[in-house]
């Protein structure tokens, strides 16, 4: 997700920067689940599970205590995929979007 691009823009920051923390949490959460599609494809094409720990990272964020947040981070954060492991376009997509997913759960 480009944040500067989009929340930085003169005409969206005015509006987001008037926004609760939650909020920005469930903007970003909804923008983030819109591309669940990705990691599933990035599951297909390495017979892996990444999608479940997602959901569960986006709804830790949206629903949870600070404890909870902080573990499931830690665990997403050690699920983030190495491209150089994972070298198809599906692993750059997984990789940016648990990467993202990892600074909403740090937010």
């Amino acid at each position: 997700m480009q944040y500067g691009l989009i929340f930085e823009s003169a005409k969206v920051r005015p509006s987001f920067e008037i926004l609760s923390r939650q909020q920005k949490v469930f903007i970003v959460a909804a923008y983030l689940y819109r591309q669940l599609r990705l990691i599933k494809s990035f599951d297909q094409v390495y017979s892996e599970n990444l999608s479940e720990l997602f959901i569960r990272g986006l709804k830790v964020a949206v629903e949870s205590t600070s404890d909870l947040i902080r573990s499931t981070q830690e665990e997403v954060e050690d699920n983030i995929p190495d491209t150089e492991d994972f070298s198809a376009q599906e692993g750059s997509f997984a990789q940016n979007l648990m990467i993202a997913l990892n600074y909403l759960l740090l937010f």
